[in-house]
């Protein structure tokens, strides 16, 4: 994944926070798509302090719904 860019939605706790986080230990920089920031932050936090590159974007794909 050296050299990747991966938005990973739903990234602030369960999978999406496990997928991101093992994503960045593969050498991927990883968007951490959520809809609270200060969430997103935290997790990109983690990702960075264990070594990680990460940036946290504020998604929230419900209002994509087109209901």
């Amino acid at each position: 994944m050296q050299g990747k860019t991966v938005l990973v939605t739903g990234a602030t706790n369960g999978i999406g926070q496990v997928s991101a986080m093992k994503l960045a230990e593969q050498g991927a920089r990883v968007l951490i798509g959520g809809r609270s920031r200060e969430k997103a932050e935290a997790v990109a936090g983690q990702i960075r302090a264990a070594g990680g590159k990460a940036d946290a974007v504020l998604a929230d794909l419900s209002l994509l719904s087109g209901t």
